[in-house]
């Protein structure tokens, strides 16, 4: 195979105009067993292989500049255009040209060099980077992540804060830096991991095929894979064709730990003092399990977790805001994720001698919920019988009934927990809640009236802007009963 440089060399006075397409709406959250990812992946290598000694040549332009850091290749962009909406995610991008000029900034590449290019453009405001897993030396497969100015891998920054987003099922994480990046800009570090899974994999390998740019921002070379479960806090399905996970078991939650451990590095961030954890939709589910499961802040750290539109929360036993014969259709209903029965990832394994009521009570957590997150404006997600038993299809019932159920098992005597949605059942059903005293109750609950499954809005909202922004506790009483 010629070098890359002497194919450079060869296409030097080559105009090509090439357009970027929009990422295909495809249904996403696809689960894939283990056995299907190793041989998508070996698919996969044995595609690049063929590729790179192949006669024909496909050429790729970068549409951004690249640069080097101590966790790998970052990529800058001054300006990106995004659409949301409750069930799909597309990115829009436009066409660029290709210049004969050898010092120019594009960067010509052949189809089996994809993988190492040819990205589209990051989210305004952010830069794509490598993240490698503290912890984990076995490896040096990594997660790619898009972070503002701010986050550095070597010298210093005078930031006191930092915000660590994760996305929705969707694993539309550039949606997700855009939505966050609106509220907090650079008034600190923000930083999104990207959970791909193996469906991401074959986009990219399609694109490759058709000898298109990379539609998203995974490189399967190097960049770890999960299944669905990532939400829950599983480990990887694969690492990188050419970083392999050689062994090593990696849970999502580890990525929130290991980022954690990165901002916390006063030699890097001296005045580093808050770091808030703010997932929507699935990425908030995750950030609820991290409240419940995650180590204990570093010295000298505070984090705050921000959960907006969860879709279900982690039961901490068989209590729920429905009847005996809706919970005997459902034998799983307190299973993992739901509760604690069943089989748990091997991450909760390990953390659940360190859990309590009490601990969890203690965290700084800030549940919000918008009051038009219902099963009628969007009937996707999580529609399970499990779900279904933390109050029924619409998110923001259930996430008021986990609210209602914290605050009478801990007692905090709360006069307005009779307004939420489902404390007549609570209060009702299976003889109420236990009570476990506990000497500081944090939790946080507030309404986002008028708002639907949307990230952007629940935290352009006075009191997603609140949990994002503010750094004293977060008051908020229900005054009427909850619209439902």
């Amino acid at each position: 195979m010629l070098p890359a440089r002497l194919w450079s060399t060869l296409l030097v006075g080559v105009v090509a105009a090439l357009t970027t397409t929009a990422l295909p709406a495809e249904k996403r959250g696809v689960l894939y067993p283990e056995e299907a990812v190793a041989i998508e992946l070996l698919i996969r290598q044995a595609g690049n292989q063929t590729a790179a000694t192949s006669s024909r040549l496909t050429t790729t332009v970068a549409s951004s500049s690249s640069t080097n850091n101590v966790s790998g290749t970052s990529t800058r962009s001054a300006s990106s255009t995004s659409t949301n909406s409750n069930s799909s995610t597309s990115t829009k991008s436009t066409s660029s040209t290709s210049s004969p000029n050898p010092s120019s900034s594009g960067v010509l590449r052949t189809s089996a060099q994809a993988s190492g290019g040819g990205l589209p453009s990051p989210p305004s405001g952010s830069r794509l980077t490598q993240h490698t897993i503290n912890g984990k030396p076995g490896t040096t497969a990594t997660v790619p992540i898009f972070a503002n100015k701010n986050y550095i891998g070597s010298g210093s920054n005078g930031a006191s804060s930092a915000w660590i987003g994760l996305h929705g099922r969707l694993r539309n994480g550039n949606q997700l830096f855009s939505d966050l990046y609106n509220v907090v800009g650079d008034q600190g570090v923000a930083v999104v991991p990207n959970f791909y899974g193996p469906d991401d994999v074959r986009t990219v390998q399609n694109a490759q095929n058709q000898g298109k740019p990379n539609p998203i921002w995974l490189q399967p070379d190097r960049n770890v894979i999960w299944n669905d479960d990532w939400r829950y806090g599983s480990d990887a399905v694969a690492g990188g064709t050419s970083r392999p996970l050689n062994g090593e078991s990696v849970s999502s939650l580890e990525i929130l730990d290991s980022l954690i451990k990165n901002l916390s590095n006063k030699s890097r961030y001296p005045n580093m003092a808050r770091i808030t954890v703010v997932g929507h939709s699935a990425g908030a589910a995750l950030v609820d399990i991290y409240s419940h499961f995650g180590p204990n802040a570093p010295s000298g750290i505070k984090i705050r977790y921000v959960e907006a539109n969860t879709p279900t929360s982690y039961m901490v036993d068989s209590r729920r805001p429905v009847g005996p014969i809706d919970l005997a259709k459902c034998p799983n209903y307190n299973n993992w994720p739901y509760g604690p029965g069943g089989a748990k990832p091997r991450y909760i394994n390990n953390a659940m001698s360190s859990w309590s009521f009490q601990r969890t009570c203690s965290r700084d957590v800030v549940r919000l919920s918008g009051t038009k997150d219902t099963y009628q404006a969007d009937s996707g997600g999580d529609q399970s019988c499990m779900s279904w038993a933390q109050g029924g299809p619409d998110r923001t019932n259930r996430g008021q009934a986990a609210w209602v159920i914290d605050n009478l098992r801990a007692n905090t005597k709360r006069t307005d927990l009779r307004y939420y949605a489902s404390y007549q059942n609570i209060t009702t059903f299976q003889g109420g809640v236990p009570v476990q005293e506990v000497p500081t109750f944090r939790k946080t609950f507030a309404l986002v009236y008028g708002v639907a499954h949307v990230a952007g809005q629940m935290f352009a909202s006075d009191y997603g802007r609140q949990a994002l922004l503010k750094t004293t506790p977060i008051s908020y009483t229900q005054t009427e009963p909850a619209p439902y």
